[in-house]
């Protein structure tokens, strides 16, 4: 099993907020940069409440997230066939199996 060395960032907003500035993206009159559509798999309440997470993160550094909860048809048809989202949250299961998936992970680390 093979481990490379990925590299962590801090949770830094005004790092963030200068990086975005810096790449053009400047807060306007009302606080925010620009919109984005999110939408987090409806698989499970992990994959929604990541959704909820990121849209709060988004938003201190002034970029307004958009929820879209779809259920599980709208939501595989706006990621893999129209393309419809700027950001998607998915669950780390593979194969449509729960059980081959936990025990990858498990096994993994």
């Amino acid at each position: 099993f093979y481990t490379a060395d990925v590299p962590t960032y801090a949770f830094d907003v005004a790092k963030a907020n200068a990086l975005l500035d810096e790449a053009g993206y400047s807060k306007g009159d009302d606080g925010k940069r620009f919109s984005l559509k999110l939408l987090p798999a409806p698989y499970f309440n992990e994959t929604r409440q990541f959704g909820d997470y990121l849209r709060q993160a988004l938003a201190a550094i002034g970029i307004d997230a958009q929820l879209v909860n779809n259920d599980s048809a709208a939501h595989i048809k706006a990621v893999y066939t129209d393309h419809t989202f700027d950001l998607a949250v998915g669950p780390p299961v593979f194969r449509g199996d729960p059980a081959i998936s936990t025990t990858i992970l498990v096994q993994s680390g």
